[in-house]
């Protein structure tokens, strides 16, 4: 059952999981991006869940951090509650735990990303109150703190809570046994958290609330780790009285995590944007620009590098469609006139380029250094005359159109390629007609489609 909410759409078959109130989906906008969409009944919403659902709502709308999950809109219908935000395509660290057992610098990393989302909560006064493995997701390789339907503002020095708040298992032993507790609670979380992704188990286990009051007074011990320095920092974590606790300064100046922030820095500042590649590759995973937009560009920055995205994704398109019959060679050809074409707009925009720090700093190089990559790629790959070539904007669409037309009436008998080629070209036809250079907007790359198996690919395609 297809269902629209303001901006998006999902179908209900398409359940993601269950939150502290409410049942999530995967849906899509208007522009094609996916997304996730909880649904909370209201019938189901007493006084103390539409307090944490407007807890929810608030802190997610002061969060705004790679390693936290992207709150985009909130809807109310007279049946429900709609909250919508970005959807991660790794699913949780409770996948990870499935798969076996994590090396400590594995370890390592996950927990520097979890502290960095975990700063903007400090910055805002907020804890979380559910830090467990479901509520971490991962994309794109990043990791992204989720559910913060128990979220409170704090002061973080001198603020004692007594209520009941978070999932049984990962709780501290103050919020089970009911005393009043600190922000410290979140720190024996994490460490629960860490401990499991080393162990695949959780230190504790209770089958009941009972059962977990008398077992968590117990004191933990971390088995030896190769790493030391992980297994005394995951100790300090779970440590069951507050004040033999390490604090998150201890935890943020712990030398395992200034040691990892030095790797990091002695790296170039943006490596890794670009996916490396040998410099004769010409298939559709060159130029792949991952998370621009998770980088602190200026506004302007950003949509120049969104832009060059899209030039790149219906380049690479190109050569992806070479593999096809001879009919597809002519869209292919126009598809790398169209990419050229749209460089050279882009290289020529006052709009862009006379904003206020763009070339004053090493990220606004970085985005003409990306574009001067670009149309190397394009000049390798032509025909030396070019330059003399005339782009045909209405040829290109009606090209599309045609393969369009042709594709989707056979959709039921085609092959794995020939699908995502039918994604793809719904996806320009569609995009092609309302993009615009001073925007940004979704841009379709052809690498993270084949991640979903046929069945996912064709109900996109059935969606556009």
């Amino acid at each position: 059952m297809q269902k629209i909410v303001g901006k998006y759409s999902f179908n209900m078959n398409h359940l993601i999981g269950k939150g502290a109130y409410g049942t999530v989906y995967k849906g899509i906008s208007n522009d094609g991006l996916p997304v996730a969409i909880k649904v909370i009944d209201r019938r189901m919403i007493n006084q103390t869940n539409t307090q944490q659902l407007l807890n929810e709502i608030r802190s997610m709308k002061q969060l705004n951090h790679k390693n936290i999950v992207k709150f985009l809109d909130f809807y109310e219908t007279q049946n429900n509650f709609y909250i919508i935000s970005e959807f991660c395509n790794g699913g949780d660290l409770r996948d990870i735990i499935k798969r076996g057992k994590l090396d400590s610098k594995s370890v390592v990393n996950i927990l520097k990303q979890i502290l960095n989302g975990y700063h903007q909560l400090y910055q805002n006064s907020l804890i979380h109150r559910d830090l467990k493995p479901a509520n971490i997701l991962l994309h794109q390789g990043i990791t992204k703190l989720a559910d913060f339907g128990f979220a409170k503002k704090i002061d973080f020095e001198n603020d004692l809570m007594t209520s009941i708040a978070g999932t049984p298992l990962y709780m501290a032993p103050q919020v089970i046994l009911r005393q009043p507790y600190t922000s410290k609670c979140d720190i024996w979380s994490l460490g629960m958290v860490l401990y499991e992704l080393l162990f695949q188990k959780p230190p504790i286990n209770a089958e009941n609330i009972i059962q977990l009051q008398e077992r968590i007074c117990k004191p933990i011990i971390v088995p030896q780790l190769d790493n030391s320095q992980l297994q005394q920092l995951i100790q300090g974590c779970l440590q069951i009285h507050e004040e033999n606790r390490i604090n998150w300064d201890e935890i943020y100046q712990n030398p395992l995590i200034q040691e990892q922030q030095q790797q990091e820095n002695t790296k170039r500042q943006y490596a890794g944007i670009l996916e490396e590649v040998e410099p004769d590759q010409t298939d559709y995973r060159k130029f792949l620009i991952t998370n621009y937009l998770q980088i602190e560009f200026e506004a302007n920055q950003r949509i120049y590098l969104n832009q060059l995205n899209f030039a790149r994704s219906a380049f690479n398109f190109s050569f992806f469609i070479q593999q096809f019959e001879q009919s597809f060679q002519d869209l292919a050809q126009n598809l790398r006139w169209f990419s050229f074409n749209w460089l050279q707009q882009l290289e020529n925009s006052k709009f862009l380029k006379e904003q206020q720090k763009f070339f004053n700093d090493e990220r606004g190089l970085y985005c003409i250094t990306q574009l001067k990559q670009m149309k190397q790629a394009f000049i390798d790959n032509c025909p030396e005359n070019y330059q003399s070539l005339a782009f045909d904007m209405m040829k290109l669409l009606s090209i599309l159109e045609e393969h369009q037309t042709n594709l989707s009436a056979n959709l039921g008998t085609l092959n794995r390629h020939q699908l995502l080629a039918t994604y793809m070209i719904k996806y320009l036809n569609k995009t092609l007609r309302t993009a615009r250079l001073n925007e940004c907007f979704y841009v379709a790359d052809l690498q993270d489609i084949q991640k979903f198996p046929d069945k996912e690919i064709m109900q996109r395609i059935l969606e556009f």
